[in-house]
């Protein structure tokens, strides 16, 4: 309620978040093949990397406990994110990721892979999004046992696959937690 309207009556204080953070994260679950789940994430990132960039590394195990405890997975992955690509607030994220070989959950044979990712989303107005990318996925199966000879010609060796992605969002809701009015539509191809 100030007089002047170009001295307001108060002070605003800015403070950066600070450029380099870590996260962890563990949580436990259920599956349909095992009866408990549990898993760990690491990531490390830094925040104006060059500039406005950001990278993320992040490291992720799961574990199954129980009778048969053994590690099911992990997960090495790099992330890159240029929030002007092209010079418009359309951010582009390029992930790689790495999972080495392990003993598949349900099959008796091991799986590794590696990918490469890159993805863009586009806002229009206040409302709607879209995400469009592609991805590559190289994958490995190795040890298929003798006794399955037909799945061992199917699927033992290297399996590429490529994936376009596009998806459409549209958030017309007055609020997340508890709308009373609005919609929220989401497609993906």
């Amino acid at each position: 309620n100030s007089p002047d309207s170009l001295n307001p009556d108060f002070l605003l204080r800015v403070r950066e978040r600070k450029p380099m953070y870590a996260t962890f994260q563990t949580g436990a679950a259920q599956s349909k093949v095992r009866d408990l789940l549990w898993d760990f994430t690491v990531l490390f990132g830094k925040r104006n990397f060059l500039g406005t960039r950001r990278v993320e590394l992040s490291s992720s195990y799961q574990f199954a406990l129980g009778s048969d405890s053994r590690l099911l997975n992990h997960i090495y992955r790099a992330r890159y994110t240029q929030p002007w690509f092209l010079g418009i607030r359309m951010p582009l994220d390029l992930t790689g990721e790495v999972r080495p070989e392990v003993k598949s959950a349900t099959q008796d044979y091991d799986v590794s892979s590696w990918s490469v990712a890159a993805s863009t989303t586009r806002k229009f107005g206040q409302y709607a999004a879209i995400r469009f990318g592609f991805e590559y996925q190289s994958v490995t199966i190795t040890g298929v046992p003798e006794d399955q000879v037909e799945i061992k010609a199917e699927e033992e060796g290297l399996s590429n696959r490529r994936n376009l992605i596009f998806d459409f969002r549209r958030d017309s809701r007055d609020n997340v937690f508890i709308p009373s009015r609005g919609a929220v539509l989401d497609g993906s191809l």
